[in-house]
């Protein structure tokens, strides 16, 4: 197990990574050769280290990011409600493919999951990096001017800046 000061302060119901050589036999098998180099070194238990170091602090980070992309998520949302008049806002837009494509996923997964199609349930099942593309310059005038930016009112920054940040939180 790595036993870095992140790995120490999991709590009790965490379960902690160890591998057996048979194990890390196994596991160097499933990614390619140029990952492994490229993650850490060509030793795998090296690797397999920084992966759970790299796990570790992404667990640190998720209930911030969850709530950033929630806050995000519906001031959007209802920015373009109260702008656009319609709680189904997404209906009256002229979307690029790939917003549209991922419209029509979160629609086509909604109704195979037997749940009504509400403009609150498509909201909530639209990932972050949809809300993100909301800030992009192919909406600048469409969206971003209009409506959008009243979603950020303490955000003395411009589109491009936010758009900037929220990639890089993206990825």
């Amino acid at each position: 197990m790595y036993k870095g000061s992140l790995a120490n302060s999991m709590s009790a119901s965490q379960p902690a990574f160890s591998y057996s050589t048979a194990e890390l036999q196994k596991l160097e098998l499933l990614p390619s050769k140029e990952r492994l180099t490229h993650y850490a070194s060509s030793d795998l238990l090296a690797t397999v280290k920084s992966y759970e170091y790299n796990t570790l602090v992404a667990e640190q980070f998720y209930g911030i990011l969850q709530g950033a992309e929630i806050a995000i998520r519906n001031a959007i949302h209802n920015t373009l409600t109260i702008g656009l008049g319609h709680s189904d806002w997404y209906s009256y837009i002229s979307w690029n493919a790939p917003e549209a494509d991922e419209i029509d996923r979160a629609k086509d997964k909604l109704i195979k999951l037997n749940k009504v199609l509400s403009p609150g349930g498509l909201i909530a099942e639209l990932t972050f990096g949809f809300w993100v593309h909301l800030t992009a310059a192919k909406y600048e005038k469409l969206l971003w001017v209009p409506y959008i930016h009243k979603a950020f009112p303490r955000i003395t920054t411009n589109r491009k800046f936010l758009n900037k940040r929220l990639h890089r939180i993206l990825s």
